[in-house]
């Protein structure tokens, strides 16, 4: 979860005014009359006012009457602070913690945001659980993060609402409950709090901890798409691609994911290569398509590298490049894309674009097989019966030819089949070979089907009559095993 922190602006910092001439500065500010301000709170700072001091050190960090001087903002901020002043305190840390006009430190930070949610500063509370959350200047405890979210949201603070609700989303520092999660979701959305519109409507649009309703989900991405929210373009453009919760609509789901792209985000980009490879409601472009994997790829998104990959691969949109093909599936399979690993595997198999190398294949397709990829574990199994790779275990490959072939992969019960038929790595069967070839003809094309369809007739010639329906009736009352 990337936290967003909270640091208030200088209006919100005027406490009520305790003479005269305090009061004639919060009046010439609100007025925007910076300047008059700042000559009439700077004396009372001098003299230790701590609300003046700390007002003294927003001006001087925003740059409101006066140029941007983070150094003296910290300047005025620690004077207010050592003072107890909360807010002062709140944002010294905040300083602190971006380096700004002092050296970075998370642990200054955190001491500072202390002291300041110790007298119930929300915005301090909810830095605070923040740095305990990513563990930065204080040891790493999501119990804590969620001790120091719930003070700040109770109080009111949308951003610690929204980091509350995320700890409940994620099962993070107390037990998932997403009905919790959607509760503190709603309290920053009322705020219109953009990142708790945008969970809130996650929720929604999953049917988690809330009734399922897409219209609704829609018309919270909305609301967080008009207060700038760049991952709820995405979300909005996904549903009005598909004409859920909104009426479907191409060329308005393009035109956030180009806006969403344009501030950065790998996953609106990734959208659009997706968009022009399929021509799903617009003419198929492989060269758009390829650029918008590119710009997604470079941005770390897995998906694109992936489909990057492939393109580079097949030559789709851009010059063929074997060896940047295999560099776009490994970064990919490195983050765990399953596709990505098997793919991965296939062209150290054949030497494609790297060095041949059947141990890295069969790394990269147990990787896969791990994450259920079915034709992985049908390679996986292969390799290990015919020990390509690793050590010869024939139990072990059967073991991942039977949980492909569950998964109705036509070449893995082809050869569970196989295995059946010769007593490979199990007791030999033929009713059960019989069986797994009579599913893999149907599934398998060219050369592999005439091949399956060999085995299934030279198996009936050989069988009983009684076999040959017994293993018809396991077939037809065979299903698939859900992944």
């Amino acid at each position: 979860m990337t936290v967003a922190f909270v640091l208030l602006l200088v209006t919100a910092f005027l406490a009520s005014p305790a003479h005269a001439q305090f009061e004639s500065g919060v009046a010439a500010f609100e007025s925007g009359d910076y300047k008059s301000a700042l000559t009439i709170w700077t004396p009372l700072a001098q003299k230790g006012d701590a609300r003046a001091q700390n007002n003294l050190g927003n001006m001087h960090q925003v740059g409101l009457g006066t140029p941007v001087n983070a150094a003296e903002a910290a300047r005025w901020y620690r004077r207010a602070a050592e003072q107890g002043h909360a807010l002062a305190q709140s944002n010294l840390g905040r300083l602190y913690e971006s380096g700004q006009g002092v050296a970075q430190s998370y642990q200054q930070a955190a001491s500072w945001y202390r002291r300041a949610a110790d007298q119930g500063n929300a915005v301090a509370q909810n830095n605070l659980g923040a740095l305990y959350d990513n563990g930065q200047g204080v040891k790493q405890s999501a119990a804590e993060a969620v001790k120091w979210y719930q003070a700040g949201a109770e109080r009111g603070l949308d951003e610690a609402q929204t980091n509350l609700g995320a700890m409940f989303e994620n099962g993070r520092g107390v037990k998932r409950d997403y009905a919790r999660a959607a509760e503190w979701y709603k309290r920053a959305a009322e705020q219109n709090h953009p990142r708790g519109l945008h969970y809130l409507g996650l929720l929604y649009q999953h049917g988690r901890g809330v009734k399922h309703n897409d219209k609704t989900a829609a018309e919270l991405f909305r609301r967080a798409v008009e207060r700038g929210h760049v991952p709820a373009m995405t979300s909005l453009g996904v549903m009005t691609m598909q004409g859920r919760g909104v009426q479907k609509d191409t060329t308005r789901a393009i035109a956030l994911f180009k806006a969403a792209a344009s501030e950065g985000e790998a996953a609106a980009a990734n959208n659009l290569g997706v968009i022009y490879a399929t021509g799903d409601g617009i003419r198929a472009d492989a060269a758009e398509a390829s650029k918008w994997f590119a710009d997604a790829a470079q941005k770390g998104d897995a998906n694109a590298q992936a489909a990057l990959a492939r393109h580079l691969s097949l030559g789709l949109g851009v010059a063929r490049d074997d060896v940047q093909a295999a560099t776009w599936y490994r970064k990919a399979a490195e983050q765990g894309h399953a596709d990505a690993q098997f793919n991965l595997g296939i062209l150290y198999a054949r030497g494609t674009g790297l060095t041949r190398d059947d141990a890295e294949a069969v790394r990269w397709y147990r990787r896969a097989a791990e994450q259920n990829h079915p034709m992985a574990m049908t390679l996986l199994g292969f390799n290990s019966i015919e020990g390509m790779g690793l050590a010869k275990n024939e139990a072990e490959g059967v073991k991942w030819l039977r949980k492909a072939a569950e998964r109705d992969v036509g070449e893995a019960q082809f050869l569970l089949g196989q295995a059946y038929a010769d007593g490979v790595g199990i007791k030999a069967n033929p009713v059960e070979a019989l069986k797994w070839f009579a599913l893999a003809v149907p599934r398998l094309n060219g050369t592999e089907r005439g091949q399956a369809e060999a085995a299934r007739n030279d198996l009936i010639k050989r069988l009983a009559p009684a076999e040959v329906e017994r293993a018809a009736k396991l077939a037809r009352e065979w299903k698939p095993k859900p992944e």
